[in-house]
């Protein structure tokens, strides 16, 4: 049976589904195993999306050489390139190659978005990530000018904003680090990088002799902390006089961030 023409195309579509809807329960290990077996046997129509499928589950799994192999061949003209772009940059960033992952972050940076907001999504989130390699590479001119792309409109303004400040800091222009620690507390008070940004400006401001500033903007930061810890705790009760397991649920959460 699986050698009649019928066959050949049937048993690769029945793969596909089963190979993502194994993606999706992540199944890392099962979709590659499909992968495998099924192989260039894929209709042409699926074959960018099965790449792609697979070496995201390369990439949880760490394997980052076949991510890239999986990767490399997705056509420019699939709808996936530019996914497979970002996604091709984080793996040479685990395979430790920083300068290939740069140059796959640039070449989607280069691409026409055509008013698709994903894409032009996965191109701010480009300069973010190369803007931060920069400020690794302690080349903070370069993350500055890669950072300060993104309008305040970007769903990742906020890393923009704490890279820029960051970027400053560590040129020791404290009063302009102050500024942008400054606008992200402002514009974005619930960032997750706004309580750090706190404690960064009271630093910046220590360097600047300005103790007083300094001073509260710690005691701003301690006060933020204290809140916090007094909501998750609100929070907890909360769910225990509810009747939630905790101890069940925290396991369950370890399970299911690791993969397993």
């Amino acid at each position: 049976i699986q050698q009649s023409p019928s066959m050949d195309r049937i048993l690769p579509e029945a793969w596909y589904y089963m190979q993502k809807a194994q993606y999706h329960q992540g199944q890392s290990e099962a979709v590659i195993s499909a992968y495998a077996r099924i192989g260039q046997r894929f209709p042409p129509g699926i074959q960018p999306e099965m790449h792609y499928i697979a070496a995201q589950s390369f990439l949880r799994l760490k394997d980052y050489p076949k991510a890239i192999a999986s990767l490399n061949q997705i056509p420019r003209t699939s709808r996936h390139y530019p996914f497979a772009l970002y996604a091709l940059g984080l793996a040479y960033l685990g395979f430790g190659d920083t300068y290939a992952a740069q140059q796959a972050f640039k070449k989607l940076i280069d691409l026409d978005p055509k008013n698709d907001p994903h894409v032009n999504g996965l191109i701010e989130k480009s300069h973010v990530t190369i803007g931060l390699l920069f400020i690794e590479q302690n080349r903070y001119p370069e993350a500055l000018s890669d950072l300060g792309l993104l309008s305040t409109r970007s769903r990742f303004f906020d890393q923009a904003l704490f890279g820029i400040g960051w970027s400053y800091m560590k040129m020791e222009e404290y009063v302009k680090a102050i500024v942008a620690f400054g606008d992200l507390i402002e514009m974005l008070p619930e960032s997750p990088y706004a309580y750090e940004a706190r404690l960064l400006r009271g630093f910046c401001y220590s360097k600047l002799k300005a103790y007083t500033k300094a001073v509260s903007n710690y005691r701003e930061a301690l006060e933020i902390s204290s809140r916090q810890v007094t909501l998750l705790t609100q929070r907890m009760e909360t769910l225990r006089r509810e009747g939630v397991n905790l101890n069940e649920a925290t396991r369950s959460l370890r399970v299911d961030l690791s993969g397993g």
